[in-house]
């Protein structure tokens, strides 16, 4: 049986290269799915035909989603922007959405899928960018709503997490609730009912360094592949 593919925005453009840690086309081969790197680009009729070829779409980490897609000025220093990333991004949403097949943000992706669906975002928060670095280290809990997909998938109401964001969910975009949230408040990851959308649901943590050492984040990827090739299955 084919695998499912998975496309997988990139993080940066730098001259002639694409850039994507390696860690997110691990994550998607060591839980069954075939990952894609995808290239920004601005032709329509080509973001509708990737969308067709692809099974599940990806959204990870990177720079900032530029503040004008939620109706607000830059206001912090730290503010990095790609508007090729974002237009890229955003009309490629814009095309997959409607076609009900699954989508999984991480960190970057979580905030830009809230944005997509009309969300806005806390632009700098302090202290929420762990140092040192090793990716696979968890520095905080969060909390898991109790009726909500994320902890029927992880098993658990209470998660430890890596922390690599100075961003964050401030209000929801249409439909979407919250799923984990730390003790002080700070949105950690979103999803839209079932009713809504057979799969869609982000976090903003970075499950793809540490989900061989957690089963309940392992079971994240688990989810998102299996909801992927239930989809391929549902339209054969």
């Amino acid at each position: 049986m084919r695998r499912p593919v998975i496309g997988i925005a990139t993080a940066a453009v730098k001259e002639l290269n694409i850039s994507i840690r390696a860690a997110y086309l691990n994550a998607v081969l060591d839980h069954g799915g075939i990952p894609c790197a995808l290239p920004p680009m601005d032709d329509p009729a080509r973001i509708a035909d990737l969308c067709d070829s692809l099974d599940g779409l990806l959204f990870s980490g990177g720079v900032d989603v530029d503040p004008v897609h939620y109706g607000e000025t830059v206001n912090h220093p730290t503010v990095e922007i790609n508007p090729v990333r974002d237009a890229f991004e955003l009309a490629l949403f814009a095309a997959f959405f409607p076609t009900g097949k699954p989508i999984f943000g991480i960190c970057r992706g979580v905030q830009l899928m809230n944005v997509a669906l009309g969300g806005s975002l806390v632009q700098h928060m302090e202290g929420h960018r762990q140092t040192p670095v090793p990716r696979d280290t968890t520095t905080h809990e969060v909390l898991l709503a109790d009726d909500s997909r994320l902890a029927r998938i992880c098993g658990c109401n209470r998660l430890s997490v890596n922390s690599f964001h100075h961003q964050a969910v401030k209000h929801l975009g249409q439909g979407a609730s919250i799923s984990a949230i730390t003790e002080d408040g700070v949105i950690e990851g979103i999803e839209l009912p079932e009713t809504e959308h057979p799969f869609f649901l982000g976090v903003q943590w970075h499950p793809e360094h540490f989900y061989q050492s957690s089963p309940p984040i392992s079971a994240l990827f688990s989810s998102f592949i299996h909801a992927c090739a239930q989809r391929m299955d549902n339209e054969k």
